[in-house]
């Protein structure tokens, strides 16, 4: 005989059911989120790996424009026309080594070297470039303060934020029409700095603004839009990374990022970053046109011929002696026979047969004390840390500029002839 199902018995299964359905859902939810995620960092695996295989062949394409000009701007007249021609080939080259750093940051297949950024030129020429990939039919308008503002960061993620966020702006518009502004100026934050961010410090910050007229962002998600993965923008146009990774960028920067908007009314996002006290320009400018001279000589060591051809120009006028080479086991072959006639040795990194590393290896155990600088355009294989702590004397990224060789040269040779310690070898 069949017990008796009552209505409460009836409304308790369909409760169950319902429970378990909405388990099911959110189970299914999970997993297309995890799927999501997945897939994002298969893509980033595959954008690391490409960024990493042209990295360094196109740094070395990057390492001869930035040396070739730098040599010949040293030939011509400063007030010339073909000295500013060259000079804009020189801004040029650096702001291609910089994006291929971007890259390989983005793909977080390299550290982040922060260093003293001065915004205002950084803010002038992101609104020209997104002049030229926007639609003709937005406005463009810049303010930007008198006053250098200088942050700690990298260019190229300066560069990143603003035109993640200019770009932002522009696909929010409706019918690709409307006003960009991009605004640059100092601010002071008092004692109740906090009340921005928690981690903020009372203090003086430069403060841009990046604001558009476009329909606005909704109330009900205007609290999501930072984190990752969040997007309103179809799948094809968007993956939602792009503001969580400005966020990321600002925090790690010491700053705070925050948006306001109301619907129909547009938005703003205001980002506050600590600024830093520079040294006074006309004594940096001192500083570069007196770079330190060298004497002694110096082994080359590259597998690009027209690396070596323009590197070994560089050395000479400096005022080094250079014997240079495009083979690193002929390399090693003329310091086994001479070792005492070098000062120091300069080396790429990858290079076929012997790489730079290993080069740097069967050196040290023959002169512990010989300085090597070992120069790479993108390296897996090793770091700049492992490289010092295994003996390296330094690491140098290509492309390259002449400045900073000559600095690395002086310093390296320096403590070598003035050792604070036992030189160290390679095991």
């Amino acid at each position: 005989m069949l017990a008796e199902i009552t209505y409460d018995d009836l409304l308790n299964r369909v409760k169950e059911l319902e429970e378990e359905a909405s388990r099911r859902r959110k189970a299914e939810k999970k997993n297309e989120i995890l799927e999501m995620q997945l897939r994002q960092a298969q893509k980033m695996e595959a954008i690391g790996m490409l960024a990493g295989g042209i990295a360094h062949d196109f740094n070395n394409i990057l390492a001869s424009i930035i040396g070739y000009a730098e040599l010949s701007i040293e030939d011509v007249s400063e007030d010339s026309m073909v000295g500013a021609n060259l000079k804009q080939i020189l801004a040029a080259g650096k702001r291609a080594r910089d994006l291929i750093r971007q890259i390989l940051n983005f793909s977080r297949q390299s550290k982040r070297e922060c260093g003293p950024v001065n915004l205002n030129p950084i803010v002038n020429e992101v609104s020209k470039m997104l002049r030229a990939i926007l639609p003709s039919s937005i406005e463009i308008r810049t303010e930007i303060c008198d006053t250098d503002l200088t942050v700690v960061s990298e260019p190229s993620q300066m560069y990143q934020i603003l035109i993640n966020l200019g770009s932002n702006a522009a696909q929010a518009m409706a019918d690709g029409e409307g006003l960009l502004e991009i605004s640059l100026s100092e601010r002071t934050l008092d004692e109740d700095a906090e009340l921005k961010d928690p981690d903020m410090m009372p203090g003086q910050y430069a403060f841009i603004e990046v604001r558009d007229n476009g329909p606005g962002i909704r109330p009900d998600i205007i609290d999501q839009i930072f984190e990752p993965y969040f997007t309103t923008k179809d799948e094809t146009k968007g993956t939602g990374l792009g503001l969580a990774v400005v966020k990321g960028i600002v925090k790690s920067d010491g700053g705070c990022i925050s948006v306001y908007s109301q619907p129909g009314e547009g938005a703003s996002f205001h980002i506050y970053l600590p600024m830093v006290e520079t040294e006074d320009d006309s004594e940096e400018a001192g500083q570069a046109a007196a770079l330190p001279s060298g004497t002694g000589k110096v082994l080359f060591v590259d597998d690009e011929p027209i690396i070596v051809h323009m590197q070994k120009h560089i050395l000479e006028r400096l005022g080094y002696t250079v014997e240079a080479e495009c083979s690193s086991r002929n390399a090693l072959g003329k310091f086994r026979d001479c070792p005492e006639d070098f000062d120091a040795i300069v080396t790429d990194m990858t290079m076929p047969g012997m790489t730079g590393d290993q080069l740097a290896k069967e050196v040290k155990q023959i002169r512990p004390d010989i300085p090597v600088i070992l120069c790479t355009g993108f390296s897996e294989k090793i770091s700049k840390e492992e490289a010092l702590e295994f003996g390296i004397d330094d690491y140098l990224l290509k492309p390259v500029e002449k400045a900073t060789l000559a600095k690395t040269l002086d310093r390296v040779l320096k403590k070598t002839k003035n050792p604070t310690g036992p030189a160290r070898k390679i095991n």
